[in-house]
Order: C-alpha cells, then structure tokens, then sequence
C-alpha cells in the first residue's frame, strides 16, 4: 500500500502560520533504521572509503578527502571496483547511513543573545503590516499565473527523460504523469519509509543548475508539494561522468540537508519554518524504478530527490517596478527578512548567499529563506565557494569565487560579518525594487569595483543618496548603510546591530 505525506501544504490555500513542512510529514507502512541497511562490517575497502568520505566532511573543510575523491571521479581515476560499486549502489543504502552520519554530527546549537522569530512578528502584526502581508500574496499569486515559467534546456531534457522512462516510452511529456518516491528519510531521522508515496507531477516550477523544481500532488492526500529533481551535467569523452554525476550529486543532497540543520540551530525542525523563516527539506527520497543515474545526451538524471514545501515565487520577480509594491508591503518583509537573518547569526551559521532571489514566498505572503548550497558555520572555511554569485557576495567571498581552482588552494573562511553583507544586499534590492548598490548591477566585475570602490576609500555613507531618491524609509536607511561598509572593519557587528537597531527589532 503506498505511503502519503500527512498534511503538508494545502491545494490552493494559504500556507503559513505555524504549519511547518517538516511538522505534516509522516511516512507511513514498514520502515526501517539505517543502521540496518549498512554494517560497516559487511563493507569491502572501497565502500569504507566512499563512507569516511560522507561521514567526515565537517572534518577536513578544505579538500580533504572530498576535494581529491571528485577530482578523481571527475577525471575517471578511480579504481574500476570503486566506480562499479557506486554505480550499483548509487543513492541507497550506504549513502543514506552516509546521509544520517552528517546529520548527526552537523553542530547544532544557539548564542545565548536571543531576538524575535518571524512568527513572534507574525502574530503581533499590526493593521497595516497584514495587508502587506496579504499583498505580497496576492501579487505572488498573479506573478505566477501571468508569468508561467518555462523550463530551460537543461530542465527540459531531465524532465523528458524521466517521462519516457515512467511511460515506458510512450510519451516525453512529464506533465501529468504519476512517479513513485520510495525510501523516503525524513530530514534529521534515522528511519527509512519503505512504501513509495505516489505524486502527481502537475507543474514545471524553476531549476538552477543542479536542480530542476516541479509541483506534484500527492494522490493519496490531494496535497500540494515540491519535488526537487538533482540533475548534473554530461562530462563529453569521459567514462566516468556518470560516476562522478552520482557522488557529487549525492555530496550536495548531503551539504544542503546538513546545512538546513545548522541553520536551524537548536529550534526542532518542526518549528523551523516558523521560527526560523527557513525552507526546510521534508525529506529525501528515491525516485522509483530509476537507476542512480539516468542519462540523456546533456543531462544526468540523478534517482536521489527531496521532497518541500511548494512556494509561490521569489521576492526578486515581486518587489520590481512594475509592481509598485508600497512601503508596508516592503517593511514587512524586510523585518521578516531581518529576524531570519538574526536567527541565522544566533545558530553561528552562515548563508553566503543572501539576495532577494533566495527568499521565496508562501501561500500567505510570508518568505521563507532557501538555497542553503552554500552554507556553513562561521568561522569555518567554504569549501563550495564557487557556489557564491561575485554580484552579492562581500568582497573577500567573491574574490575567492572568481578565483580558478587549484589542488591545494585554500578556501575562505567565512566571517561573522559575511551575512550582514549578505542581509544590506537582499535589504538595498527590496526598497530600490531590485536595485543593487555600488553600482554592481552593471558591473562585469563585481570584485574589480568593489575593490576599487574600497582603494579609493569609499564609505557606505555615499549610498545615502540613492537611498533616498527611491524613498526609503527614514528608518532602514541607516541600517542598509552600516551593512554595506566595503571593509569588514567597517561594517557593523551582531552586537552593534542589536543595540542600534533595537526599536527596528523588537518593535
């Protein structure tokens, strides 16, 4: 009997509140713990070495382990026994003992500081601070409907293929089609769902280059979710890309998921959403009667997907010019925005990748933070810096992300102040309705003008004119500025922040 996915969104009705994603997940019929599916004692050499490799990441941040197996699968090095047991293999058993062995040594912990959580504001929101609530919605609603999205080449072709697989060849149109998602783990546990959950797909969504988004329906429930595709690209002339697809697919899963439990802090995952303002991963799952890895003639087909929330769109195509979104829309969300921010300093971790495209809306006009890629602790280096866009980054992040990658080359370390970079960006592209300051919109090298901006000794106090020529509030501007210091000793600390802005804050 197939599983479902107990109440997680709600067709065509506003989600939000203190609904978390993780909270309606349940996997029912037989499961199991993963620690049955893998005894280290029943491993050959190799499958111990691909499982050191998951399990102590958080140890070696640079490239360790994990930087010398991906350059060797991306060159086809590794021993044929290896390469045929990953292939076997792919995204079960072991790799999920792998998964949960991050998830439990991921540190998960909070400064003792604490400020509001974007629930706490929700639930005393003014009058006013409602309808921008409920505008946002309503604006994301039609955004949606008048700008149906479109997949790209690389989407396309991962959606193609895997409809010509689940039809048995009849048709390449994915749309209305019922894939099965098996051995599904939700995110943090240990246990493993064996009966598959049937999901309607009825609609493509987005992609990035590793992942392509589509909402599904669960058939046994009605509801309305997200399922994520992992998908790689096709390596020309080399036997191994299929290989290398697997592994390093299945290490992003891994990083993504373990960096949403750092980001969570000590906040049980049920509550993450809300008081957190986090797009939680419900669970990790694998798409039924697909090999690890499906290929088509540019794409890699990954079998390994996660299950979310099913968002509205982004605030960066909401809070444009068209829309003339007004000012209690606007502070709405970037007080959200700010207390997730916050939240995120609270735990130690760090996004590095903050900008209006990563906050994406629910069904009841709130945001929600996603694409954690990226993600680590602060204080610890990045070892995925080429995940980071030059455009949004502070200056030492983006100059390390425009750098060509060398064996041995070290890794940023990732500062406190990297977030609050991060946090003037995404709050400069909200009141200029998506503007970027310094002139970086324009800029073909983000890093070369930041840098020379920073020799010439410019301070952020020269965006006071833009500011207020796209009538920001007298409030944030201050705010916006002391984020955008070029120089890291410029720029305000966590402590500054909560002692300057206290009224922004707790109010």
């Amino acid at each position: 009997m197939a599983a479902s996915f107990g109440s997680l969104g709600v067709v065509e009705q506003p989600v939000g509140g203190r609904e978390d994603v993780t909270s309606g997940l349940r996997v029912k019929g037989s499961q199991v713990s993963v620690n049955q599916l893998a005894d280290d004692s029943d491993l050959t050499q190799n499958e111990k070495v691909l499982l050191r490799m998951n399990v102590t990441r958080h140890k070696y941040r640079r490239w360790g382990k994990y930087g010398l197996a991906a350059i060797f699968l991306a060159g086809g090095m590794l021993s044929s026994a290896f390469i045929g047991f990953v292939m076997r293999h792919g995204s079960d058993a072991l790799s999920r003992k792998a998964l949960y062995d991050s998830w439990g040594i991921a540190s998960r912990q909070d400064s003792a500081w604490e400020s509001p959580t974007p629930q706490q504001m929700d639930d005393r929101l003014d009058k006013l601070g409602m309808l921008g609530k409920e505008l946002t919605a309503v604006v994301a609603s039609r955004t949606e409907y008048d700008n149906r999205p479109v997949p790209q080449p690389k989407g396309r072709e991962a959606m193609e293929a895997l409809a010509m697989h689940v039809s048995g060849g009849k048709t390449s149109n994915l749309i209305g089609q019922t894939v099965y998602v098996k051995d599904v783990q939700i995110l943090g546990s240990d246990t493993i769902g064996r009966s598959p959950i049937p999901l309607k797909v009825t609609r493509y969504l987005s992609e990035t280059d590793s992942t392509v988004t589509l909402e599904v329906t669960d058939v046994n429930t009605g509801k309305l979710l997200a399922l994520n595709l992992n998908v790689r690209d096709v390596q020309p002339n080399n036997p191994a890309s299929g290989c290398a697809a697997n592994l390093l697919g299945s290490l992003r899963v891994m990083q993504e998921t373990t960096a949403i439990l750092q980001a969570a802090g000590s906040t049980p995952l049920e509550k993450a959403t809300a008081e957190r303002a986090l797009d939680v991963i419900a669970g990790v799952g694998t798409l039924e009667g697909l090999p690890p890895v499906l290929d088509s003639t540019h794409v890699h087909l990954l079998n390994t997907v996660h299950i979310s929330e099913r968002l509205r769109g982004r605030l960066a195509d909401i809070f444009i010019p068209e829309n003339r979104m007004p000012d209690n829309a606007k502070e709405y969300a970037a007080k959200r925005i700010l207390l997730a921010v916050l939240q995120l300093q609270r735990a130690g971790f760090s996004h590095n990748r903050l900008h209006l495209g990563n906050f994406r809306v629910r069904f009841d006009g709130s945001c929600l933070l996603t694409g954690f890629g990226a993600g680590t602790l602060i204080g610890e280096a990045l070892d995925r810096v080429e995940t980071v866009d030059p455009r949004y980054a502070e200056r030492e992040l983006g100059a390390a992300a425009t750098r060509k990658s060398s064996l041995g080359a070290s890794h940023p370390v990732v500062d406190a102040k990297t977030d609050l970079w991060g946090l003037g960006i995404t709050l400069y592209q909200l009141f200029t309705d998506g503007e970027l300051p310094y002139g970086l919109r324009d800029s073909a090298s983000p890093v070369k003008t930041l840098n020379s901006l920073a020799a010439q000794g410019v301070r952020a106090s020269s965006l006071e004119k833009s500011l207020r020529m796209a009538k920001v509030p007298v409030e944030w501007q201050p705010l916006i500025m002391d984020l955008l210091e070029l120089e890291r000793k410029d720029r305000i600390d966590i402590v500054g922040l909560l002692s300057k802005y206290s009224v922004l804050i707790y109010s």
